[in-house]
């Protein structure tokens, strides 16, 4: 269609500045003249424009670039289910973030639910429109691994962001989580409250090399652990029930001796490793203390007793913007950001 078209070129000259922000653009009668279109071709174009956030209609003053065009102020966020039920206590965080992310919309984000598929519930259609039409200035993808087809990861159109540690895709840049830095915090709060044997409940990617940043860690504090008071779950939704029955094995006393400490490095388990600790007869706070992960702000509340450090979201999505605008500004892909642990307690209270 013709209006396509216009729209198209108009939205390619805001895009390349031609057209700046707050600017007015020609009146509809010169873009009839210009376009040799009629005038419902191009009022079609310009609603198009203005539905995507790149025109403004002011009334007798005229159609204007927006202020803040969606090429430059506006993100996209990828997650692989449609149902917020399926996603994980990251994902919810996330986007609960990116909701209130900026309270004067100059920074605004679009989330795209639903990308293991082209169903009818999935966005997928929707993000490949939005960047033909350059109406995201990059994408954050949660879940990676799960996007149908590795699509929007090959050979991404826009700047993009994942979470791994190990950025194997070199077009891409990704932010991290600093695990190291929440496991020192965690050993000095364990170490503050007198605690000495030390056990940890990590999801199954956790690191031979984190393991090994732990052991040195504790050693240092005068702390100790076993091999069986290193643990790993999955974070699946059938395998979560099962951390229970782990802590409760974990936690019996073997040889005289049982953990006073335990670190969980992921959120997910932790309401299942307090029925676990339950189960075992301690006590939190009492026979052992907890630190656990957190993504802030909480989805939950915490089970009583436990102290939370973890990552604050509003962080990550700032990191995420740090690294769509340096690739957008010349800097080469495949360098990951890493974004340090913070106490629950020095979090402003708005983002607890």
């Amino acid at each position: 269609m013709k209006s396509e078209f216009i729209a198209k070129e108009i939205r390619q000259q805001i895009v390349e500045g031609k057209l700046k922000p707050g600017e007015r653009i020609p009146c509809r009668s010169e873009l009839v003249s210009g376009y040799r279109a009629s005038l419902g071709t191009i009022q079609r174009a310009i609603n198009t424009l203005i539905d995507d956030g790149f025109l403004l209609s002011k009334g007798t003053y005229g159609t204007q670039v927006s202020k803040l065009p969606p090429h430059l102020c506006t993100y996209g966020i990828a997650i692989p289910h449609s149902s917020s039920d399926t996603w994980d206590s990251f994902w919810l965080a996330m986007a609960e973030v990116a909701g209130k992310y900026d309270p004067d919309g100059n920074v605004r984000f679009n989330i795209y639910r639903g990308l293991v598929s082209e169903g009818k519930n999935s966005d997928y259609q929707k993000l490949v429109y939005d960047i033909e039409s350059h109406c995201i200035s990059g994408l954050v993808i949660l879940g990676a691994g799960n996007i149908k087809d590795g699509k929007f990861i090959q050979k991404p159109a826009v700047p993009t962001v994942i979470f791994e540690e190990n950025l194997f895709d070199k077009d891409l840049s990704s932010v991290w989580y600093d695990f190291d830095s929440l496991i020192d915090k965690a050993i000095d709060e364990l170490s503050g409250k007198g605690r000495k044997n030390i056990a940890v409940l990590a999801d199954a990617q956790f690191s031979e090399a984190r393991i090994e940043h732990f052991q040195r860690q504790i050693s240092k504090m005068g702390m100790s652990s076993k091999a069986h008071w290193i643990q790993a779950m999955g974070t699946s939704r059938h395998l979560l029930p099962w951390t229970k029955n782990l802590l409760n094995l974990m936690l019996q006393k073997t040889g005289g001796e049982r953990p006073d400490g335990l670190i969980i490095m992921n959120e997910n388990h932790l309401f299942h490793a307090a029925e676990g600790i339950a189960c075992s007869g301690l006590a939190i706070g009492k026979d052992i203390d907890v630190v656990s992960h957190a993504n802030f702000p909480l989805i939950h509340p915490s089970p009583t007793g436990v102290t939370r450090i973890g990552f604050d979201c509003r962080a990550l999505l700032s990191s995420c913007i740090e690294n769509i605008t340096e690739v957008r500004n010349g800097r080469k892909t495949g360098f990951v950001r890493k974004v340090p642990a913070v106490y629950e307690k020095d979090l402003a209270s708005d983002i607890k």
